[in-house]
């Protein structure tokens, strides 16, 4: 799905890279870390735009890219811990909030894929 949803590909990369620098150490993370920003912010800038326009044949890898960013945060935080760590959860809730907002309209069409079943 991701070479079909180039937003979609983004977020796996930046995931990737922040997984991969986790397997470095600290002093060898900077590059890893920078690929992967570069990529998520790609990804959000054009799932800021889905959302503004949502459109149903996007359900499934907008809530794909959700996830994605969750996770990416979750992961991201434990290699550069966060000055205020309790805004960094608050972060989190927030994203979770967001996945929240993307599923609901189209929970029908994403539960019944193939893709959520193998998620869950």
């Amino acid at each position: 799905m991701g070479f079909e949803y180039p937003f979609l590909l983004r977020g796996f990369l930046a995931l990737s890279a922040v997984h991969k620098a986790s397997l470095l150490a600290p002093s060898e993370r900077q590059n890893l870390l920078l690929q992967a920003d570069s990529h998520i912010s790609h990804a959000l800038d054009t799932y800021r735009k889905n959302l503004e326009t949502p459109n149903v044949e996007l359900a499934i890898p907008m809530f794909m890219l959700s996830s994605v960013i969750l996770t990416y945060n979750f992961g991201s935080a434990q290699l550069e811990r966060p000055e205020d760590p309790i805004r960094a959860l608050h972060h989190c809730f927030m994203l979770l909030q967001g996945i929240k907002i993307v599923v609901i309209p189209h929970w029908d069409r994403i539960k019944d894929s193939s893709v959520f079943a193998h998620m869950t």
